[in-house]
């Protein structure tokens, strides 16, 4: 009750339900953001028939939550296919997973949000053989770029953000090889300290600002 009257970076409320993976998806389709076809589930069966109904028979699978097992290695989004569930049902069966249709890229971005400024990298992902499609796995590759964004771009991403209800966040988009942008996921405690000293994005310098 003390604190009530405190200016959040970000608000506390709104980040818990941010760091929300399926609460992610249900904002950006109420903010007209398009995302991709999705289910939750642990049912094999249930993700045999969605690879079936995908047009390339190939979807991606990624954590509920963040998870690094205890020797230390991180688990990125993969792609799978109809074999590799049948052939490990029972570890799909363990728990719930997000299974999405694979969207062919163009090229993916990183956008940071303060308040109303946009900073937009480009992300080229040099390293596109085998199953690990999340860029993350490079982080520290030569993989980055400045981008222009359109305007109808900005807008969207402006939208989500303040349907969000954050001051600041960091959204990860894929454009596909129509131009069309899709909304992955956001993390409104992203990093962004490696793409400023690659870029020279003034985001630490925006984000102090707007404490004042």
């Amino acid at each position: 009750r003390r604190l009530s009257r405190a200016r959040w970076v970000n608000p506390r409320n709104e980040v818990q339900l941010a760091n929300n993976k399926l609460h992610q998806l249900a904002i950006a389709q109420a903010a007209n953001v398009k995302v991709p076809e999705t289910i939750i589930t642990n049912d094999p069966k249930s993700v045999l028939a969605f690879i079936k109904s995908s047009a390339n028979r190939k979807i991606i699978f990624k954590t509920l939550t963040p998870y690094t097992s205890p020797e230390g290695r991180m688990t990125f989004t993969i792609v799978i296919d109809s074999e590799q569930i049948i052939a490990n049902g029972s570890n799909v069966s363990l728990c719930p997973g997000i299974y999405q249709q694979m969207i062919e890229k163009d090229f993916e971005l990183r956008v940071m949000v303060v308040g109303d400024k946009l900073f937009f990298v480009r992300i080229d992902d040099n390293n596109r053989s085998g199953s690990i499609v999340d860029w993350r796995a490079r982080v520290f590759d030569e993989i980055y770029s400045h981008y222009d964004a359109p305007e109808e771009t900005k807008e969207s991403v402006l939208r989500l953000h303040r349907a969000f209800g954050l001051v600041y966040a960091a959204y990860d988009f894929i454009v596909d090889r129509r131009g069309i942008l899709t909304f992955l996921e956001v993390n409104p405690s992203g990093q962004w300290l490696w793409l400023e000293e690659k870029l020279g994005l003034p985001t630490s310098e925006t984000l102090a600002s707007s404490l004042d």
